[in-house]
This record gives C-alpha cells, structure tokens and sequence, in this order.
C-alpha cells in the first residue's frame, strides 16, 4: 500500500474524519479489502481502525470489511478499556452492526469498560438506542448464562445486574434504575 492510500484509509476511518472523507467510504473499503492488514494498524489512544469507524458512524459495510479483515479486532480494547461493542452502543450503531460484533465475540456483552459499565448498561441508559439493540445485548447475556453458571455459583454477569436479566428493569450506567413495562 502506497503512503498515500494508507494516509487516505487514517483519515477515513480514523479521528480526523471530514465530510469529504464520508463521501469515499468506498474507497476505504476497497483498501480494507486489498490491504487487510490495516485493520490492525493502532492509532490515537490505542484504537484500531474498527474503533474509529464505530465512533464515526461508518456505513455497516465498512465495518464488516473491518471484522472480516481483522475478526480479533472486536476483542481488543483501547487505551480507556473500551472494546468495539461499546462504541458501537455508544455511537448508536444500527442493530445489524451489534449482532456482528456479537456473532464475532459473544462475550463482549460481559465486558465491563473503564468505568465498570457493561455495553448493556449504556444500552439502557441511552434515549436513542433502538430497542433491537438492547434486546441483542439481553439475549446474548441470556444466551451465555445458560451456557455457564458463575464459580461462586450464581448464574449471570453479576449482581448489580441482576435487575437486566428478568426483561424488567435495568441499572444504567448512573446507577439509576429504571422500569420497562412488560410487552415493551
């Protein structure tokens, strides 16, 4: 890969994200595909390109050319403990990118970031997070719970979430609790 196109490919996926960059999301794909060692190229606090294209909101295409270049990436935390799931929930990624992090690493729905919050938890506490997102998180924890009990014998990712598993209620990151009517 030329100079060139790998400084193009930065600053496409990367912080400095313009609007002309937007426009050539293409191109970054085709880069990706071409050059797929890319994907695991680190940048500013430790970011891989995945994290940065989850932060700027890049069509699901991109992020898929990112997983299938690099599917470890969606294990790897930045700096700040982040994994891709959290941003992708932070960043209101569409439901089809969620469940592809989750196909890729299931496991990430029990991952805790740097303040002690897991996905779900900013899931829930987000206004705008689309409720097939929040299901996605609840039945993958669902999903890995019934695959595994706890060593100190209790089932599920913790006691102060013990609230998320019924469907009912949730603690979000704040700490506050909030009710989900049945059927919602």
């Amino acid at each position: 890969m030329s100079s060139e196109e790998y400084f193009y490919f930065i600053k496409a996926c990367g912080g400095v994200l313009n609007w002309e960059a937007r426009k050539n999301w293409g191109k970054a794909i085709d880069i990706i595909r071409t050059h797929p060692g890319v994907a695991k190229e680190r940048g500013e606090c430790e970011n891989l390109p995945l994290h940065r294209a989850l932060k700027n909101t890049a069509p699901t295409e991109v992020i898929d050319a990112l997983l299938k270049a690099y599917p470890d990436g969606a294990r790897k935390r930045n700096m700040h403990g982040y994994l891709p799931l959290h941003f992708a929930v932070l960043y209101l990624a569409p439901p089809a990118v969620i469940s592809s992090l989750l196909d890729i690493y299931p496991e990430a729905c029990l991952v805790k970031d740097k303040d002690n919050n897991l996905a779900f938890h900013w899931a829930a506490a987000m206004v705008h997070t689309p409720r097939k997102v929040v299901d996605l998180l609840l039945q993958t924890y669902k999903d890995l719970e019934s695959k595994s009990v706890l060593a100190d014998g209790t089932a599920g990712i913790g006691s102060e979430n013990r609230a998320a598993k019924d469907g009912h209620s949730f603690v979000t990151p704040s700490g506050n609790t909030n009710e989900v009517e049945e059927g919602q």
